[in-house]
């Protein structure tokens, strides 16, 4: 996993520390334009023709998302469809979807990047039972996934982009880019209000969580459920649950809502965020997850990132929490 993190960093960092220099540098973004159809020719070739174990379904979504990220490469479409989608640029304010940024336009072919392979890598493992088979993998699986060291890279990655998104030493200094971000030392009134929101998250989350075992069949609703349920077993110790709640929520809330959130607004970064999720893909957890980054998403335009940030570690934290003080209890009262 070191070995592609570091791959991954090296030339799609490349690409964002690239955009940056080309605000100020017009020569660049033409190379820019170029290095960024050459990774969109690359991904439809390796997802759509060279898998094989490739099927008709990834072959028609590769060239799908190519074809739309080819589409965003040109002026006039991006100013289309950035206008219907994303909020205006506010003067001044660093908020908004410019469609003439080279910052903006790498941001979004990434994402969009992201979210292709994600949902490709799904079709291709065979949905939702071929992600819990890959979890429940003796080598590879939810075990070795979810470790510190696997944690803290994923976290290292989320925020290594965004700094270098916002610009960091390109065109912001450090300070800068911490408020660009949204990251300074949350006042008492800003953890109380994270707080509030991850327990008005926890209420919800319960509710749904009834009705949909009340509606769905047994089965469906354990089919349903059985990567959450992997991932809930493989966390055996309060330290790698308390590493797995700060990890995401300092890294994912950075990324998403200090950095992405600004530019392409609240409901299109909080479905993203959904999306990449693909152990909830077409179930009732994808709303409940919904519901919960646009809680995040508030706390972030209302407050601050790390607000936001708050609420994300409380709203991992809590569950995982008490389900392992329940397995303690249950180990406690079967040894009496």
């Amino acid at each position: 996993m070191l070995s592609q993190t570091l791959l991954a960093l090296l030339v799609f960092g490349g690409l964002v520390i690239v955009a940056n220099l080309s605000l100020r540098r017009a020569n660049l973004r033409r190379l820019l334009v170029a290095a960024l159809g050459a990774v969109v020719i690359i991904f439809v070739l390796t997802y759509g023709f060279l898998p094989e174990n490739g099927s008709t379904l990834s072959l028609i979504l590769s060239v799908l998302f190519g074809g739309v990220m080819g589409l965003l490469l040109l002026d006039k479409p991006r100013a289309w469809i950035g206008a219907r989608l994303f909020p205006a640029p506010k003067s001044g304010q660093g908020v908004g979807f410019d469609p003439t940024s080279p910052v903006h336009l790498t941001a979004l072919i990434l994402v969009i990047l992201l979210f292709a392979n994600t949902l490709i890598s799904f079709v291709l493992v065979g949905g939702l039972g071929g992600v819990a088979q890959e979890f429940s993998s003796p080598t590879g699986g939810a075990g070795d996934l979810i470790s510190i060291e696997n944690l803290l890279i994923q976290m290292a990655l989320w925020v290594i982009f965004a700094f270098l998104g916002a610009g960091l030493f390109t065109r912001r200094t450090l300070s800068e880019t911490f408020r660009r971000l949204g990251l300074r030392a949350p006042t008492m009134n800003e953890i109380g209000m994270g707080t509030a929101v991850a327990l008005a998250l926890f209420s919800l989350v319960y509710l749904i969580s009834v009705v949909w075992q009340l509606l769905a069949p047994p089965q469906v609703f354990e089919d349903q459920t059985q990567v959450s349920q992997l991932i809930a077993t493989n966390i055996d110790t309060m330290l790698l649950a308390f590493a797995l709640a700060l990890t995401a929520a300092i890294g994912e809330e950075i990324a998403f809502r200090g950095a992405l959130q600004p530019i392409f607004g609240l409901w299109p970064t909080s479905l993203f965020f959904v999306l990449i999720h693909v152990q909830y893909t077409l179930t009732p957890a994808a709303l409940i997850l919904l519901m919960a980054t646009l809680g995040f998403g508030w706390l972030r335009r209302r407050f601050n990132t790390t607000a936001a940030m708050v609420a994300h570690f409380l709203y991992n934290f809590v569950p995982l929490a008490m389900l392992l003080f329940a397995r303690y209890a249950l180990d406690i009262l079967g040894g009496l």
